[in-house]
C-alpha cells in the first residue's frame, strides 16, 4: 500500500457518539453490508444510538431494495447512504470515523489496510484477510462474521469508550504503516527471488 498516499491524521473529535461509519467494496450478499443495516437497527432499539451509514461500492438496485427493506421497517432508513462507486476514496476517508469490514470471505483486505492508514478505526468480521490483519482490542476490534448482534455491541462499546477507540485506531495506523508499505513488500520479495535462484 503507498503510505504516504493514505497516511493521515485524525483527530479524536472524528469519532463521537454520532461517528460516520463506512462500508467499501461491491455491495452484495458475500460482503456483509445486510448485517451492518441490521446492526445498526440494534443500535437504535437496544442503545439509543443513532451513527450514519455509508455504503461505497458498485450495486444494483434489486439487491439495495432488498437490504433496505428492514431498515425502513425498523425507522432507520434515513441513516443510510448508498454512494455507488467512490474514485477518491482518500477524501471519503477523511470524513470517516469507523470502517466497517463486513465481508464473510475476505481475501487480502487492501481497503481495510487503507482506511487503517488513514486513521480510521476498523471493525471487521474475523474471517479470512480481516482477521489476519486486525489484532482485536489492539489495533482494531473484530466480531463473529454474520453475526449482526455481536457486531452492535461491539460498535456500542466503542461509543461508549471513544477514548479506548481512538487509541486503538491510532495502534492501528501505526501497525499498517510498519506492516503493510509498499516499498518494503517489494524490497522483501526481491530478497526472496534472490534466495531462491541465488
Amino acid at each position: 500500500i503507498d503510505i504516504d498516499y493514505f497516511y493521515q491524521k485524525k483527530s479524536l473529535k472524528i469519532l463521537n457518539s454520532t461517528s460516520n461509519i463506512l462500508c467499501v467494496g461491491r455491495v452484495c450478499e458475500g460482503k456483509g453490508q445486510a448485517d451492518v443495516i441490521k446492526a445498526l437497527a440494534i443500535l437504535k432499539e437496544k442503545y439509543n444510538l443513532t451513527p450514519q451509514l455509508y455504503i461505497a461500492g458498485i450495486y444494483t438496485d434489486e439487491y439495495k431494495d432488498s437490504i433496505l427493506i428492514p431498515a425502513n421497517k425498523r425507522n432507520i432508513g434515513c441513516n443510510i447512504h448508498f454512494m455507488g462507486q467512490v474514485n477518491d476514496i482518500k477524501n471519503l476517508y477523511k470524513k470517516m470515523g469507523i470502517l466497517c469490514m463486513s465481508s464473510h470471505k475476505e481475501a487480502f483486505g487492501r481497503a481495510t489496510i487503507e482506511a487503517m492508514l488513514s486513521g480510521l478505526l476498523v471493525v471487521g468480521a474475523n474471517s479470512g484477510g480481516t482477521a489476519e490483519i486486525i489484532k482485536s482490542k489492539k489495533t482494531g476490534y473484530l466480531y463473529e462474521a454474520g453475526n449482526a448482534e455481536e457486531l452492535a455491541n461491539r460498535l456500542a462499546y466503542i461509543f461508549q469508550n471513544l477514548d479506548e477507540a481512538f487509541d486503538i485506531a491510532l495502534n492501528g495506523q501505526k501497525y499498517a504503516k510498519e506492516h503493510y508499505d509498499a516499498e518494503r513488500n517489494a524490497r522483501e520479495i526481491y530478497e526472496l527471488y534472490k534466495s531462491l535462484f541465488g
